[in-house]
Formats: structure tokens, sequence, C-alpha cells
């Protein structure tokens, strides 16, 4: 894709995903000026592997309280009944929440920024010449060094970078900022 900053070696210890997304035809991407980051959550376990993991206790937990309601504690299953929402309900979170992302999407005509929240996507876009990078970004509320990366454009501003170390927004700020330069100086050509 033809930028310096990507970490595909550190995703296999991190399972964070961040440069420029790189695809079969990355190549005539990167000569068309598109850049893409998606900024991904690690996630450690699959909803898959983690409907098992919670269908073994769930399991185990029911097969107790009926032995029990069968010996006359019926009150034992309600409480057992209680207890599989509850584990149900923290399937239903992590799952939902499981596949979220940021991507940033920057080309000579347009500057993506597209959120994935459970299941809300919010998409907005303004051309790159009149956005700007702001890092450390100045939001109230935080502080501690856990700034996120700033992007204002089209009279809006919005923070990237929840999936990302601290210590590695500064970099992606950086390139995210020369590719917005690079990219709002090839529309004026």
């Amino acid at each position: 894709m033809g930028t310096a900053w990507s970490l595909v070696d550190d995703e296999v210890a991190t399972g964070l995903r961040i440069g420029p997304d790189a695809g079969p035809d990355a190549g005539s991407d990167a000569a068309a000026g598109l850049h893409q980051w998606t900024l991904k959550r690690n996630c450690s376990m699959s909803p898959q592997r983690f409907a098992l993991l919670v269908a073994l206790p769930a399991t185990v937990s029911i097969g107790f309280a009926s032995i029990f309601a069968y010996s006359g504690a019926w009150w034992v299953l309600i409480f057992a009944l209680l207890e599989v929402t509850a584990l149900l309900a923290a399937f239903v979170i992590y799952a939902r929440h499981a596949g979220d992302y940021e991507r940033i999407v920057v080309t000579p005509d347009a500057l993506i920024v597209e959120f994935n929240s459970g299941t809300r996507v919010v998409r907005q876009q303004a051309h790159p010449a009149f956005a700007r990078v702001e890092y450390p970004c100045c939001a109230k509320g935080t502080g501690g060094g856990d700034e996120l990366i700033g992007l204002a454009f089209a009279g809006k501003a919005v923070q990237v970078g929840r999936f990302v170390p601290r210590f590695e927004r500064a970099g992606l700020a950086d390139e995210i900022r020369a590719h917005l330069v690079a990219a709002g100086k090839a529309a004026w050509k």
C-alpha cells in the first residue's frame, strides 16, 4: 500500500489490526490514493467459543438444580434459572460488541470515518482538504494520557483510536495526518 506504518507482526501478539487493509488488489488501491485503516477490538474469544463456554456451566448448573428439584428443593431450580439468565445476558452483550470497529478511509476525494458499535453503524464523510488531525485530542473528561485521536472536518469533530494502545496512537495520528495532507494536495491538482 505504500505506507510505512503497519503492525502485521504485532497483529499475532495483540490481535489488533491496524494499518492500511491489504486486499487482493492492494497495489491498485495505493496507486489510486486509497488508504484505509480498520481498528478492531482485541477479541480473544470468538462468539461461538464464548457460547460453548457459557453453555457448559449453564448445563451443569441446571443439571444439579434439577436433581435438587426432584428431591423436593424446587427453589434451587429457580435460582439456577436466574443464574443461567445472567450468563445468557453476558453472552449477548459480549457477542454484540465482539465485532466493534472503527474504519478510516482517505482518498483524494473523501475522508470517510465509520464506527460500528453493537448493531449501530455511523458513517461520516468529508473532503480531505478540509479535515485535520488533532492529537492529543483535547476532549472534556479525558486525561491521564488516555487521549484519543481527533478528526475535525465539516464542522464536526470525531474521536478515533479506542482500540489502539496508547503508545501507538501518535504513530497512527501522524500517518493519517500525512495521508490527509497528500490527499488534500492531490485534490487541488
